[in-house]
């Protein structure tokens, strides 16, 4: 008796494994993708999840992978650090979120980050062959652009994205109009790396990028109005916000492609609108102070107040604080404070030329991770007439130039030693700002 019930729980168990084979088997190639990265390395493959199309459920803590080493900033900071442009060339989902990860640890490196450890999840079949120019943005807003021109939702918790296949909107006939920004047809292209005016208008600019419509779907522009955030709909006046739109018109069979439109736009319209604003000031220490610049290139706001006030204290100091300016992401700017001097030219007596003196400041600034990459010129000229030949004697007192990283808030130092032992102390502080000169990223 005992020796049947063994016999036949043995035969159950090997039921139990042929059948677990024949399932593991017949969903090959149904199960999702995952993969992260520790320390610049790929780890993990498919996980086991049998029969899924998508991902549904949560991983177990025993089946992922070992965690890395703990970023210097979290995962709600990815919404706000900045990647410089990225090219996907015919690449995969999998393929081109590597990139991104790579182009981000690049950045990390250069701006003394830490990165996070960045886990994906993808569902099978996300195959297609993306081609985007990503200009300078978040890594998050990145991540979900990717997403959107691979026809996928995407949620993050932690450090981790979960990329999903959109539920079944069936097929019927629709017209619709989404609002989108002027502009969007160019902005389309820009990120399809192609002209619209040549490669079928907007359709064409998605066919470019990867993204595949319905055979019956046919979009096209028409102009909007504005867009009104109001805290009272029965008075328009009390509005918080107004922006200028124009409407995307969506004729198709298909209400995915409805979907996939508004995600993307969504995706593209994710970029903060930021700007620089930055101040600067020069300061003129006389030979022989006995004073000692500070050690680091850069200064947090307790040093940079630290440092004001010994200089403040110091004899024979001027500091002397330039206009601030504002400028856009990549745009040249010039702070200038100087004035001309009228003289006739050397070579040529009868003729008169203006020669400026005085300092000018010219500086270009770009978000990078989570702070500014700035490229910066300062020149300091003097002069006058020599009244011997009435001619101009213009000297370049001070020339100072660099490009770098700097921190959010944080003050850039430059220091330039003259040859009679006079020095001149270059400080400038750039900060991210939202479009109404909201600092962007407040300090707790």
């Amino acid at each position: 008796m005992r020796r049947g019930v063994i016999v036949a729980a043995v035969l159950m168990l090997a039921g139990v494994c042929l059948q677990l084979a024949v399932w593991t088997a017949t969903s090959a190639g149904k199960t999702p993708r995952f993969f992260s990265w520790i320390n610049g390395q790929a780890s993990g493959t498919a996980g086991e999840y049998a029969g899924a199309a998508r991902y549904t459920g949560k991983i177990k803590a025993a089946e992922r992978p070992p965690v890395g080493p703990r970023g210097s900033h979290s995962p709600q900071q990815l919404r706000e650090f900045f990647l410089p442009e990225v090219s996907i060339d015919g690449l995969g989902l999998e393929a081109a979120l590597a990139k991104l990860r790579a182009a981000y640890e690049d950045v990390c490196r250069a701006t003394g980050e830490t990165p996070l450890h960045l886990s994906f999840i993808i569902p099978a079949g996300a195959d297609a062959r993306l081609r985007l120019k990503i200009g300078s943005r978040p890594l998050d807003s990145s991540i979900r652009l990717l997403a959107a021109a691979s026809r996928l939702t995407v949620r993050r918790s932690g450090a981790e994205y979960r990329f999903a296949v959109p539920g079944e909107l069936g097929r019927k006939p629709l017209s619709d109009t989404l609002a989108v920004p002027p502009g969007f047809g160019e902005s389309l292209a820009a990120l399809a790396a192609t002209e619209t005016s040549s490669s079928g208008g907007l359709l064409g600019a998605l066919a470019a990028m990867g993204v595949e419509l319905d055979p019956s779907t046919r979009l096209s522009m028409r102009p909007g109005g504005l867009v009104i955030d109001s805290t009272s709909a029965a008075d328009p006046f009390t509005a918080r916000t107004r922006r200028d739109f124009c409407g995307l018109v969506i004729d198709s069979t298909s209400a995915a492609d409805r979907g996939a439109l508004a995600a993307l736009i969504e995706a593209m319209d994710s970029v903060p609108l930021v700007q620089h604003a930055l101040t600067a000031k020069v300061i003129d220490i006389p030979a022989g102070v006995q004073w000692s610049p500070p050690q680091a290139a850069e200064l947090g706001p307790a040093e940079l107040q630290s440092l004001l006030g010994e200089l403040a204290q110091t004899e024979g100091v001027e500091l002397m604080a330039m206009p601030s300016i504002t400028a856009r992401s990549g745009q040249a700017a010039t702070i200038e404070i100087s004035h001309e001097i009228i003289a006739p030219d050397a070579d040529a007596p009868d003729e008169f030329s203006a020669h400026p003196v005085g300092i000018v400041v010219g500086v270009q600034l770009a978000a990078l991770g989570l702070g500014h990459q700035v490229d910066l010129n300062y020149t300091e000229t003097t002069g006058g007439i020599d009244p011997a030949t009435g001619w101009a004697d213009i000297t370049e007192r001070t020339a100072i130039a660099s490009k770098g990283f700097v921190g959010d808030a944080a003050t850039q130092v430059q220091v330039q030693t003259h040859p009679d032992g006079s020095r001149t102390l270059l400080l400038v502080t750039p900060v991210l700002t939202d479009r109404s000169g909201k600092v962007f990223r407040p300090r707790q």
